[in-house]
């Protein structure tokens, strides 16, 4: 979530669209079906786990995106920016385990903004990097200074790949790789931070869109596409995925998909709005046989905000899945309110586990 842009937090990622239909996202799934994940996450007790630097790039926020595993070594994605610049940018830490300690690369930031006139020559922020063969590709978001403009400044999907998950990283000519839809589409306010999954060759991209003309704040939707770098179709059917109903733990908002797939099944976990404050969220999870119609937890929200005073007690968003194992390790923003008057974010760790 972006403390300079309310409605921004319920926007996407995407580039080429046209429509497809429910009989081209038919997913083979390779024998049995497992069971949903159930259960709630036990937060890490050393939390947060990532903070803003005084007096560096990101002193100001810090925000999460994604942690892989390259060799022995725990690579950390994650966007940050100076107070008062209004950009954002993407930064990398590294580790010798998934809870850290987490060492900031001297490097930073590791992807900056466009040109001015550019997709992204406001923001880039929230990276989702996927190793596909041996390339690695940086999925993010971009937002355009476009003054006047209703709804706001835009937001899009890029792309940057590299040979190494510690870059260099080139961004795509093709960027961005999934854009708005037209005037009066549930999206054509903004798109953003989506998840990137291969399934028997094709490839599938859940991001959140936002029209700006809802009460509520986004929905979900799915881009597929032949190869990792586009180009990407929207489905035909989109949004896939809609706020749940009045007074639900997410009713006013949901955004911000994180998609695996394991044992037959996708699992989605997201974050949702109530719509008490703007800000609050929770995290919720779904799952789905086709990655098009998704089911919901009984256990939703399955990680709450902390009480209060404490590092996380206005929200816990943008979450991210990272699986060992049976482990799955919840990477996601909490957001606190300090004694000045602005947000501050900072990153935090809970663990669940497939049964």
């Amino acid at each position: 979530m972006k403390a300079l842009n309310v409605a921004r937090r319920f926007l996407p990622l995407v580039c080429l669209v046209v429509t497809v239909s429910l009989v081209a996202l038919t997913v083979g799934c390779g024998g049995g079906v497992g069971k949903p994940w159930s259960g709630v996450f036990i937060k890490y007790s050393g939390n947060p786990i990532l903070v803003r630097t005084p007096d560096a790039w990101d002193h100001y926020q810090v925000g999460t995106g994604c942690v892989i595993k390259a060799g022995d070594t725990y690579y950390l994605y994650y966007h940050g920016g100076r107070e008062g610049s209004g950009h954002m940018e993407i930064g990398m830490a590294t580790s010798g385990a998934p809870h850290g300690p987490w060492q900031k690369s001297a490097l930073n930031p590791i992807l900056s903004l466009g040109p001015e006139g550019a997709w992204d020559d406001s923001c880039v922020d929230r990276p989702r990097v996927v190793k596909f063969g041996e390339t690695y590709y940086m999925y993010f978001e971009g937002q355009q200074r476009v003054e006047n403009r209703p709804g706001g400044w835009p937001w899009r999907i890029g792309l940057a790949t590299a040979r190494s998950p510690e870059g260099p990283w080139v961004k795509h000519l093709a960027n961005p790789m999934v854009d708005i839809g037209g005037p009066g589409e549930w999206d054509h306010t903004g798109i953003y931070l989506g998840s990137a999954v291969e399934r028997d060759g094709r490839y599938y991209l859940w991001y959140s869109g936002f029209s700006g003309t809802l009460d509520q704040y986004g929905g979900i939707g799915l881009a597929t596409a032949p190869r990792p770098d586009g180009p990407w179709t929207k489905y035909a059917g989109n949004p896939v995925l809609l706020p749940g109903p009045k007074g639900a733990w997410n009713w006013f908002g949901i955004q911000e998909p994180m998609v695996v797939y394991r044992d037959g099944l996708f699992h989605m976990w997201v974050a949702g709005n109530q719509g008490d404050d703007p800000w609050y969220s929770d995290i919720g999870y779904y799952y789905s046989r086709d990655g098009v119609q998704w089911l919901t937890s009984v256990d939703n929200p399955v990680l709450s905000r902390g009480g209060e005073g404490e590092w996380d007690h206005i929200n816990v968003s943008e979450p991210f899945a990272y699986i060992e194992g049976d482990v799955i390790y919840l990477y996601y923003m909490g957001l606190t309110r300090p004694p000045e008057p602005i947000y501050t974010s900072s990153w935090g760790l809970a663990t669940g586990r497939f049964r």
